[in-house]
């Protein structure tokens, strides 16, 4: 993958690249046969994945390709939304939409900034939900809310389509103090 350089404190993780955990998500299963594809891998600076709280809340320095479309016509076809979906170890499965095109009379695709955005805010509304849940025993190393996983130690590596018109991120876990 190329180099890029920017002097950004946000979603640099080089260093901590050997204690990141992938987050075991359970893989989504179509009712129809569907041939799972990588549709975007996200990278900041040179290394792999933006902090789910930094595209929450729209830091996108060092983002490469942050202006190209992510949800593009030819994936899913016209629809105004896609389905976001994850399944947490410990927890049932969460699905949501999300708008995937900006709301001008062109209704282009989101730019992989936006659409990172979008998917930060699901992630951050599926983390709140299951805070309030109780994640099963075999699991209790993956439970979310405060004092356990947290969006801030969650980075966003790469977006798979997994139907037609749902989707299905890559996270992984770095327990930090920022």
């Amino acid at each position: 993958m190329a180099s890029h350089s920017s002097n950004s404190r946000y979603s640099t993780i080089g260093h901590a690249l050997k204690e990141m955990k992938k987050v075991p998500l359970v893989e989504y299963k179509p009712q129809q046969p569907f041939n799972r594809r990588r549709v975007f891998k996200f990278d900041v600076n040179g290394a792999p994945g933006i902090r789910l709280s930094d595209a929450k809340e729209q830091n996108y320095d060092g983002l490469w390709r942050k202006d190209e479309e992510l949800f593009k016509t030819d994936l899913f076809g016209n629809s105004e939304k896609v389905s976001i979906r994850v399944g947490w170890p410990g927890y049932r499965p969460f699905t949501e939409e999300i708008r995937s095109k900006n709301s001008t009379k062109e209704r282009k695709p989101h730019s992989v900034a936006k659409s990172a955005h979008e998917i930060a805010k699901s992630i951050q509304k599926m983390t709140d939900d299951f805070s309030t849940r109780q994640c099963d025993k075999e699991h209790a190393e993956w439970a979310v809310g405060p004092g356990c996983i947290e969006l801030r130690h969650l980075y966003l590596a790469e977006i798979w389509q997994v139907s037609k018109n749902s989707f299905e991120p890559v996270i992984y876990y770095y327990k930090c103090d920022v």
